[in-house]
């Protein structure tokens, strides 16, 4: 440390002006001491003789021990010690003689005060940070390669030998630092400071894997937390006892950072002020997931103008939210589907909190998920008319339909055809049921099978999950210009929000 200092502090004395001597005489002898004409050997004092030069202005007082002896004569007496020399006394002219009590503190300095009283200490408090606040500043000479010396390299004294390193480098840079001799370096001891990756948005991106970590051990069913980031409870906010209570009314989807899309069977009697939408939510009876879910009051409610509640013809409605939500892994939105796309046959997936049978069936704690294929319009119907709606119902152009698809006809190992037999998906389980009503069913797109859209809003059906007979769904694919033309409008758009343009209709050839 004595080195490092001494060095800098050199460099200092030597560019200061020489020290004016003056003779003194001894009173009892008459004979002039040698120090009065010998300058101070500089290299030879000590950090605090130097310092008292620097700051005092006064020269320092050299020990006895220190000081070149007159050649001895017999008339010559010797030259007592500083300590013991007889005061000069003073004139009117005669300034004062500085005693050597008054420089006794600075010679008593120790390297901290020394460095504090020159102005080059370390930095005290919270450090100065720099290098967009990965680096702090430190004085130049506790830092090496780039990083603060932690081990006393170069800074300790070594009893013997140099203490200068031979592969000392230069700092990495000052020019961020208030303090001249302050450098810019990493501290080795500090955390990393880890950011985490901006999320950014995607309609349609399912978690697969869930959020944070994929849960094992569960029931047929239940999906992962964040797995579909769309799903949104769509709850009625109600007094019960003295105490707010949140009853839930059916499923949705998040198509807009600000609009839930649902059934309108679910909505169209309701008030907007009495519901809310929650999003991120996963269980419902605990809040222990990785990430908490969001309630957003529900601002307005617009339910299609040609919605039937006798037949749920044209049975959706958009719920516009009092505020956006923040998009993040999970909660995020659904995209809509291209109109002139043909998903019949598309694997697609249904959630809810619905029950698991039609007659006795309870209520899902954790979200539920089924895996559907789409059917065609015609074969719906067909499937359809085989119920109590009789051989003369008509499907609804507003619908659409999934599961229980159609038996595939098969090679066998001798050649011949045979009809596949009807597995999970056309059997007795794979569809919604009572309270899944206005939940989504999300279909891969066939252009990009890692993205999914709307592909239908469950309506109804004929009880849950019965043999060959498909549920039924309202397609938003017969609705996208009406969703577009409506977001637009709400939020004063200057033109169609998920950029649609509707086809203007041919004029008819003569």
């Amino acid at each position: 440390m004595r080195l490092v200092i001494g060095t800098l502090l050199l460099a200092v004395a030597l560019a200061l002006p020489p020290p004016q001597h003056s003779t003194a005489t001894d009173q009892a002898s008459g004979q002039v001491t040698a120090s009065s004409h010998q300058q101070t050997d500089v290299a030879q004092m000590t950090d605090a003789e130097l310092l008292s030069a620097l700051i005092g202005g006064a020269a320092p007082d050299v020990p006895a021990a220190e000081v070149v002896p007159v050649p001895p004569a017999a008339e010559v007496a010797p030259v007592p010690p500083a300590a013991e020399a007889a005061p000069v006394p003073q004139t009117a002219e005669a300034a004062p003689v500085p005693q050597a009590a008054e420089a006794a503190p600075t010679a008593e300095l120790t390297d901290a005060e020394l460095l504090a009283a020159l102005g080059l200490g370390a930095n005290q408090g919270e450090p100065e940070r720099c290098q967009d606040s990965q680096y702090v500043c430190v004085p130049y000479y506790l830092c090496r390669e780039e990083e603060i010396v932690t081990d006393g390299a170069g800074l300790i004294d070594i009893r013997f030998g140099n203490n200068q390193l031979e592969n000392d480098t230069a700092p990495l840079t000052h020019s961020e630092c208030g303090n001249f001799i302050d450098v810019c370096c990493r501290d080795p001891m500090a955390k990393p400071e880890i950011k985490e990756p901006e999320y950014v948005p995607r309609c349609g991106r399912r978690n697969e894997f869930g959020v944070n970590a994929r849960i094992v051990g569960f029931a047929e069913g239940e999906s992962q937390f964040g797995e579909f980031p769309w799903m949104a409870a769509v709850l009625r906010v109600e007094e019960v006892g003295g105490q707010e209570k949140n009853l839930f009314v059916c499923g949705g989807a998040l198509v807009h950072p600000q609009v839930v899309m649902t059934a309108a069977h679910c909505v169209y009697e309701q008030e907007s002020t009495s519901l809310r939408v929650r999003l991120g939510e996963w269980d419902t009876q605990h809040t222990t997931e990785f990430f908490p879910h969001v309630d957003v009051a529900v601002a307005e409610v617009e339910t299609h103008v040609d919605f039937n509640g006798r037949n749920l013809h044209n049975d959706i409605a958009l719920l516009f939210l009092a505020e956006p939500v923040q998009l993040q892994e999970h909660i995020d939105t659904l995209c809509l589907p291209d109109p002139a796309v043909n998903y019949t046959g598309a694997d697609c997936v249904a959630t809810g909190w619905g029950k698991d049978r039609f007659d006795s069936g309870q209520y899902q704690t954790v979200l539920k998920q089924v895996e559907l294929q789409r059917v065609g319009h015609d074969y719906c119907q067909t499937q359809l008319r085989t119920t109590r709606l009789g051989t003369r119902f008509v499907l609804d152009d507003s619908f659409t339909c999934a599961g229980a698809p159609e038996p595939l006809a098969v090679a066998t190992t001798e050649g011949a055809p045979k009809v596949a037999q009807e597995d999970a998906k056309a059997g007795t389980v794979a569809d919604t049921c009572t309270g899944d009503g206005g939940s989504p069913l999300a279909c891969r797109d066939p252009a990009d099978p890692e993205r999914y859209v709307h592909g239908g809003i469950v309506a109804w059906g004929i009880g849950c999950g019965e043999k060959g007979i498909p549920g039924v769904y309202a397609d938003p694919q017969r609705f996208v210009y009406w969703i577009d033309e409506l977001i637009s409008e709400y939020f004063q758009l200057p033109q169609s929000y998920f950029g649609l343009k509707e086809p203007v209709a041919q004029a008819a050839q003569p």
